[in-house]
């Protein structure tokens, strides 16, 4: 996205931000940038997404070297990067508005996930202040249905038969988080506004104005100074440093809103399993929601050690712009309150499983007993029987008591003990 018209580069840039469910789940562990460019081959032979789009690597420099490099783990770099074919840019009815998108790119993520970038043109945002975040919101969701959802489709059904990008994506099978989207939703998940505007025209932008939710106090970054809302965002930067910046900003911002995206997931599936295990019996516990749920809670430490790679493998302004995003956003209180409803989750699985060895223990001395009790009544009957064959002598012993005593009485006796040795292990274990 350039920063550049054939009137001169432009004052102010206004774009939404809307991450998106996918279909694609990629191998991050070990995935090399050469699968990455045979996923980006395999998508340029599809024709009704090229007929659409541009398909592209990611043209970002990571690794080591400049400040322009980011050593970002691969989960948290894009696989691939679409450019909707605009030409002269994208008319977008909502009502009796009009917008035009003059370039839109969706960067896809590892986990189903994906991020739309939509830059809209500034000449014809005619609508007032109290409708500016709804009215944006709507044309990105219409530009989504129009233009991008039927791509998701496409690109689903595919590469499912693509033996080179399957060495890439996980098939529907080999999901340990997300199963495959059967159906698509026909609309972001949420959908961000952000302007970026220069320092000499910020005052009087008409945009600036528009923008709700602001922080009071801006905050000064490398050349540059943020406002940065829940839904709203303004960076003020030097005219001729705008096109660099806008670059910056887009790479901390995709890395935000995946992050983001990611947790609000993840907060809905933990909830979903808490209500789960409250309702479920236990062979459905044992056969269907331990080995899944496990795979989850285990995916989550992943993302977080990931994410703390990457925050430090930032580079320049873009550190201290994901920085303050995930500041201003409350992304830690938000990781911690995923991080609660894993611990809970942790908690119900050890009950689970104390209460199942418990059971097995119960079993065990069950059998154990049971085999007691046939020794007991093994050994009686032998006293018995040895008591009689026995002839008499001088000497007192066990076996004079078994004497002159009848089969049926010593049985008895056997069993007594057996059920005052079952009814103690009882009361032990309860």
């Amino acid at each position: 996205m350039t920063a550049e018209t054939g009137c001169g580069m432009r004052r102010a840039r206004l774009f939404t931000v809307s991450p998106f469910e996918s279909s694609l789940n990629f191998y991050s562990l070990g995935r090399t940038r050469e699968e990455s460019a045979r996923l980006v081959t395999a998508i340029r032979k599809i024709a009704p997404v090229t007929e659409w789009f541009e398909v592209d690597f990611p043209d970002w420099p990571f690794g080591y070297g400049t400040v322009r490099h980011d050593a970002l783990p691969v989960f948290f770099q894009p696989t691939v990067i679409l450019r909707l074919k605009t030409g002269d840019g994208v008319e977008v009815t909502r009502g009796d508005q009009v917008f035009r998108a003059l370039s839109a790119e969706l960067h896809f993520y590892d986990d189903c996930i994906g991020v739309l970038f939509v830059e809209w043109a500034t000449d014809r945002l005619d609508c007032p202040s109290s409708e500016f975040d709804d009215a944006l919101t709507g044309a990105t969701k219409r530009l989504f249905r129009r233009h991008i959802h039927h791509c998701l489709d496409t690109l689903q059904r595919e590469l499912a038969n693509d033996g080179g990008a399957m060495k890439v994506l996980r098939a529907p099978d080999e999901y340990s988080v997300y199963t495959p989207v059967s159906e698509l939703p026909d609309s972001p998940v949420w959908t961000a506004r952000s302007v970026i505007v220069a320092d000499d025209a910020a005052p009087g932008d008409p945009l600036v104005s528009k923008l709700g939710g602001l922080p009071p106090e801006a905050e000064d970054l490398d050349g540059a100074r943020a406002w940065v809302g829940s839904g709203n965002s303004l960076f003020s930067v030097a005219g001729s440093a705008m096109e660099r910046f806008t670059e910056d900003w887009m790479r901390s911002m995709s890395l935000c809103q995946f992050y983001a995206t990611l947790l609000s997931r993840y907060q809905t599936i933990l909830l979903a399993e808490v209500r789960v295990l409250e309702h479920a019996g236990e062979r459905d516990i044992r056969r269907q929601i331990l080995g899944t749920l496990e795979r989850k809670l285990d995916h989550l430490d992943f993302v977080r050690l990931q994410h703390e790679r990457a925050l430090y493998g930032l580079q320049g302004v873009r550190r201290q712009l994901a920085r303050y995003i995930h500041k201003s956003w409350e992304s830690e209180l938000q990781f911690e309150n995923v991080r609660g409803w894993a611990a809970l989750l942790r908690k119900q699985i050890d009950r689970y499983y104390r209460a199942r060895q418990l059971a097995q223990t119960r079993i065990l001395k069950s059998f154990v007993a049971v085999i007691g009790g046939l020794s007991l009544f093994d050994l009686a009957l032998v006293m018995v029987n040895e008591a009689r064959t026995q002839g008499p002598d001088d000497v007192v012993g066990l076996l004079d008591m078994f004497q002159d005593r009848s089969p049926d009485m010593v049985l008895y006796f056997a069993v007594g003990i057996l059920l005052l040795l079952m009814l103690i292990t009882y009361l032990s274990e309860k």
